[in-house]
């Protein structure tokens, strides 16, 4: 195995940024780290006339050499603030100069690849670059290629604090208009042009505000936008002027005022101002929500001028250095698109909660940018939705909803909903000093065989109308649509009314903890939906087996969202899952094997107490005996 160099640009990036945080210097550490390698790229590539050693910046002659060379104002204010820290000392100056004089000496001619320094930094220890977001290289490389840019086409980039996206578009030949809410967020931006060996780079990036005298905007082709996640927009001038850069390309239904919700803000206030493409990373919301969110998706997919909707990309968690959220990528093309949208699923994501991370591992960026390109379907990758499917969807764009289908459906087969009397949502917990408590059927109370009727762990206090319309009843099925989703349990006998309840309190009080419900009535939690089954047209212990089938799991499995917790509405489960239905005899006759799974259950748990009790008289005997 080759080993790498002790001066390659990276060790010595993180040894400067060791360096700052021994120092405890009163400036970031990450951009400390950058200030003095930019430097030492200025003077290896013959851009700080008059320096040629690291060292010789310490002197009066050096520090007029930087403030007079042909540099942006911007770029020369970063780099002096950052390595003339206030508490920094004469040996703290010598060490960080020793440890870039190596990359002047052996590194002309040769890339740094210092590009993606804010993800290193982040991924290494959060205290590198607090407050900066930064993003996964193969993430980067994907939403960059994804906006198909030529020679001199204009990117608007509202956000990037890392200069992780500027850097890269500044490489590809385009012209970068860098300003938006964070435009004053620059300093990474500049110091990562600045380590660029060609000095064009810089030049090809324009920084300012939207009153700056010359500005690119009124002739934008692109838009690459990455604003926060899920951010509430103030109502400040600072985000609120964005709304109107100049006269729209085109227009939406929809106006950036109504919007207070950051990842739709940015698409309707930025993506009618350029007359190309647009890429927007967001939280999945953007996809699958109702209200604003949904008002943009309609007016994107049946625009007067067309579909404007090219892609909906899902994507992981642990591609963002600031959030654990599993992002997707929205691409609009302002060429219509009449065959529809093309949907790409690589999140990986499994009903159970497990991740299946393949982006960046045996799905790498080329392999999606191929997607993206190609009409040719690829089953649970890839595939082009008409817009009337979904519009037949109440406009979702989460590709998981499409991709993850289940198609080879047999049998006689009806929705869920139609085997359903009505179902039964958790009731709102009352204050009320007259409540009284009842129980929780909870998450870890499901995916078992015996009937949920005993055995409670927790409760909640109810009024007495509340509690007559959530009351459970038997045979009702509690399913997890929240969270962990999918797990199913079945109600036993339990009170159904108030007068059952208090009977039931009344008669045995002595089996339920002194501060909580003296009865077995109960009422789903917060995280579960009670379906109670139409028993003219299913059995619930049929029903009962069938959730707990692979088959249901992979239909719940595409109809999941979800930006951190995954869900599933209750309409939704209703009307998107098939169930098979057999006559009530048939039924009746499946039921037998649900006898035996209880009986077998029931076997294996008084094997595991006989184990248990084994295991625990063997040690009662050791201690004794000493």
């Amino acid at each position: 195995m080759q080993q790498k160099s002790a001066t390659a640009p990276r060790d010595i990036f993180f040894r400067l940024i060791d360096i700052a945080r021994g120092a405890s210097l009163q400036v970031d550490a990450l951009t400390f780290a950058l200030a003095w390698l930019a430097v030492a790229k200025l003077i290896s590539t013959g851009r700080l006339e008059g320096l040629s050693r690291i060292e010789d910046l310490q002197t009066r002659e050096g520090r007029f050499q930087l403030t007079s060379a042909d540099l942006s104002p911007g770029l020369v204010s970063v780099i002096t603030k950052a390595i003339d820290s206030p508490n920094a000392d004469g040996g703290f100056h010598m060490e960080a100069s020793w440890a870039v004089a190596p990359l002047i000496d052996k590194s002309l001619g040769k890339p740094w690849g210092l590009q993606d320094a804010a993800w290193w930094a982040t991924g290494r220890g959060r205290g590198f670059g607090e407050g900066v977001p930064a993003y996964d290289p193969e993430l980067c490389d994907l939403i960059v290629g994804s906006l198909d840019i030529k020679a001199e086409d204009v990117v608007w980039v509202p956000f990037d604090a890392s200069g992780q996206f500027v850097v890269r578009l500044a490489r590809a030949g385009a012209r970068v208009w860098r300003a938006g809410p964070s435009y004053f967020q620059t300093d990474l931006c500049m110091l990562l042009l600045a380590l660029e060996d060609e000095a064009s780079c810089l030049r090809a990036v324009q920084f300012g505000s939207l009153r700056s005298e010359s500005s690119q905007h009124e002739h934008l082709t692109h838009c690459l936008v990455t604003a926060p996640l899920g951010y509430k927009v103030p109502t400040s001038t600072e985000w609120r002027q964005w709304e109107r850069v100049n006269e729209p390309s085109r227009r939406l239904w929809v106006s950036a005022e109504e919007m207070d919700r950051s990842d739709a803000w940015a698409v309707a206030a930025m993506w009618p101002m350029v007359s190309k493409r647009g890429v927007f990373l967001s939280s999945p919301s953007l996809l699958f929500a109702q209200g604003q969110e949904h008002r943009l998706r309609k007016s994107l997919l049946l625009d007067a001028k067309g579909n404007s909707v090219l892609a909906a990309i899902s994507l992981p968690s642990g591609v963002l250095s600031h959030t654990v959220v599993a992002p997707t990528l929205l691409v609009l093309d302002a060429n219509p698109h009449p065959s529809g949208v093309r949907m790409i699923d690589v999140s990986g994501s499994t009903s159970d909660g497990e991740i299946q991370n393949r982006f960046g591992k045996d799905i790498n960026t080329q392999d999606v940018l191929r997607m993206l390109s190609q009409e040719t379907d690829i089953p649970q990758l890839a595939e082009n939705i008409s817009v009337s499917e979904i519009e037949e969807y109440d406009f979702s764009l989460m590709p998981p909803r499409y991709l993850r289908r289940v198609e080879d459906l047999a049998g006689n087969r009806k929705p869920l909903g139609d085997l359903i009397a009505t179902h039964v949502r958790s009731p709102v917990p009352s204050k009320d000093v007259n409540a009284w408590p009842v129980w929780e059927i909870s998450i870890p109370m499901l995916d078992r065989w015996r009937p949920i009727q005993e055995g409670y762990e927790r409760w909640m206090t109810l009024t007495s109308r509340k509690a007559e319309d959530a009351l459970l009843q038997e045979g009702d099925l509690v399913l997890s649509i929240k969270g962990t989703i999918g797990k199913v349990g079945i109600v036993g006998q339990v009170p159904t009314t108030i007068a059952e309840a208090v009977t039931a309190r009344l008669l045995e009080p002595a089996i339920f903890p002194d501060d909580g419900p003296k009865t077995n009535a109960a009422v789903a939690a917060a995280s579960c939906v009670a379906l109670r089954v139409d028993r003219q047209k299913v059995l619930p212990e049929y029903l009962l087996l069938y959730m707990r089938s692979d088959d249901f799991k992979r239909q719940l499995e595409a109809l999941r969202v979800g930006a951190t917790i995954a869900h599933i509405t209750p309409s939704t489960l209703l009307a998107s899952v098939q169930v098979p239905v057999f006559p009530l005899d048939e039924q009746a006759a499946i039921c037998t094997r649900y006898r035996e799974l209880q009986e077998m259950e029931a076997e294996v748990e008084r094997i595991q107490l006989s184990m248990a009790e084994i295991r625990d008289q063997l040690f009662r005997s050791t201690d004794e005996n000493h």
